[in-house]
């Protein structure tokens, strides 16, 4: 009876992890700067006194790739 009761749990524990990645699958949208909740990301684009085209990534992001130390990020 112990094994049953087991397994019993293991499902149901499975099943409330399925439901909870499903709903917050749709919440996160990675873009160039990081992951964040809206699907199109505010970046500030503007040229500097020199020229240059620059880019400046939105702080509001739920987690910034520069912040994470991944290589190539802005």
């Amino acid at each position: 009876m112990r094994a049953k009761e087991r397994r019993l749990h293991f499902l149901i524990q499975g099943i409330l992890y399925l439901g909870i990645g499903i709903s917050l699958a749709g919440c996160l949208y990675p873009n160039k700067c990081g992951v964040s909740t809206y699907l199109y990301d505010d970046k500030e684009a503007y040229y500097d006194s020199q020229g240059t085209y620059r880019e400046k990534c939105p702080p509001n992001n739920v987690m910034n790739y520069r912040d994470l130390g991944v290589k190539g990020a802005e």
